[in-house]
């Protein structure tokens, strides 16, 4: 469906070629939309101008609960999730929508699902947390990575909280913080926030508030002046209509 924000309303925008849950979806320098995996390997691009969808080929493997972030350069990068065996990955793919190949991108320093892939100033992606499979469990990671097209960089210093399914954005008029909230500890929704500066290259989780209730599978927006907008979730395994707004402490 697209939502008109000066009428306030949906309208049907036609059915996807394929099936998704877990997917993502991610705008194109052109105003397309390209949705990747979600239980299957397609790739599939929206037209806004005629509403139509088409197919773009297709992933090396099955995969959901990825990320997908538009690099600097018009491409994008696709970082990790799980395939239909429910095995966490630690490869990346590069689509080029200018001629519509896919390649090889950087492999990961562990295996994520269910993290956040967020630009930084510098056309980098910070990716953060995670968990991974381990036998009929999961591990949740409190680690984080900066990705390009040909490389990750593990962390190396910072302490942050191990969450997955979580929320981040970038905040500010140069995306220099990134922002990272709620999500969960294998079981136990978190409440927590962290806040990442680029510029100073440290985590901060003091003095910045708490989400109420503490949730999973929420979503955060950039709003003006430095705020976020925490929406939904689930919260104990019940969904929830709360919202909440973050507002940045006084410098």
């Amino acid at each position: 469906e697209l939502y008109d924000p000066a009428t306030r309303g949906f309208s049907a925008a036609g059915s996807m070629p394929s099936k998704s849950f877990g997917h993502t979806a991610t705008l194109l320098a052109s105003g397309k939309v390209v949705v990747f995996g979600g239980g299957n390997s397609s790739v599939q691009l929206f037209d806004p101008a005629t509403r139509n969808w088409s197919s773009a080929g297709s992933l090396s493997s099955n995969r959901s609960w990825h990320t997908a972030t538009l690099l600097p350069d018009g491409r994008v990068l696709v970082i990790g999730g799980a395939d239909n065996a429910g095995k966490t990955l630690n490869t990346t793919i590069v689509y080029n929508p200018a001629n519509g190949t896919y390649a090889s991108g950087p492999t990961l320093d562990v295996q994520r699902e269910r993290h956040t892939a967020t630009s930084l100033p510098n056309g980098k992606v910070l990716v953060v947390g995670g968990r991974r499979k381990n036998g009929n469990s999961y591990v949740t990671h409190a680690t984080f990575t900066v990705c390009d097209a040909t490389a990750c960089t593990p962390s190396t210093s910072g302490i942050i909280a191990p969450r997955h399914s979580h929320a981040a954005a970038a905040l500010g008029l140069d995306g220099s913080k990134v922002l990272v909230a709620g999500g969960a500890n294998v079981n136990p929704d978190l409440a927590t926030i962290e806040l990442y500066d680029f510029v100073a290259g440290r985590w901060t989780s003091t003095g910045l508030g708490s989400l109420a209730p503490a949730r999973r599978g929420l979503t955060l927006s950039e709003a003006p002046n430095g705020r976020a907008l925490a929406a939904g979730g689930t919260s104990g395994g019940t969904a929830t209509r709360l919202s909440d707004l973050y507002v940045p402490p006084m410098a």
